[in-house]
């Protein structure tokens, strides 16, 4: 496999999951049983909190992913050189 190939499908596949958070959606699955058996439902526990409120992942999670794309350019770049330098060679 070429390494131009290695690296397109390395891409493809860091793009596809880089999208996949917004593809997947959880259930909420208390929330239906409560509806079918009543609010009262013996033994489902309610899991509190606010439900309108979010978590959210911008900025460390940026930070993380912009250093994991600066070092894999640096270790590509890194590999080319030393196979450029290791081709003159006569082993």
């Amino acid at each position: 496999m070429s390494q131009n190939l290695k690296i397109t499908l390395m891409l493809s596949v860091l793009i596809v999951i880089s999208f996949m958070p917004s593809l997947v959606h959880a259930q909420d699955i208390l929330d239906h049983i409560k509806s079918v058996l009543g609010s009262a439902a013996p033994g489902v526990p309610d899991p509190g909190g606010d439900p309108d409120v979010t978590v959210p992942i911008d900025g460390g999670l940026s930070i993380l992913a912009a250093a994991g794309v600066a070092y894999s350019v640096k270790k590509i770049k890194q590999f080319r050189n030393k196979k450029e330098e290791g081709s003159g060679e006569v082993k």
